[in-house]
């Protein structure tokens, strides 16, 4: 199928549905930060359960721990605070576009 029939195909079916391309546009990119975001804090709560404190409290332990290395607690730290970052992140990205 060519672009332009494509093209026409794609405007059919946003028109049956009542949809321009900006809402069905802005509609997927909601969807999908929705979707992001609600990974984000579900590895966020699987951190908590596992260590049985919200982040900021993890994150303290953590930097105040003075010779003493342990490799999981610092694994599950980076990928903890990679979470939280990209669930704050994806939410005001989510925030501005609604």
């Amino acid at each position: 199928m060519s672009k332009s029939v494509m093209d026409i195909e794609l405007q059919n079916g946003l028109s049956a549905i009542n949809y321009t391309t900006e809402e069905a546009v802005k509609e997927f990119v909601i969807l999908n930060l929705s979707d992001k975001i609600a990974k984000f804090k579900s590895e966020c709560a699987f951190y908590s359960n596992k260590h049985c404190m919200n982040f900021s409290k993890f994150e303290k332990k953590i930097e105040n721990r003075t010779n003493e290395e342990n490799f999981e607690e610092y694994n599950d730290y980076m990928a903890w605070k990679f979470a939280e970052e990209q669930k704050e992140c994806l939410s005001k990205q989510l925030e501005v576009i609604k």
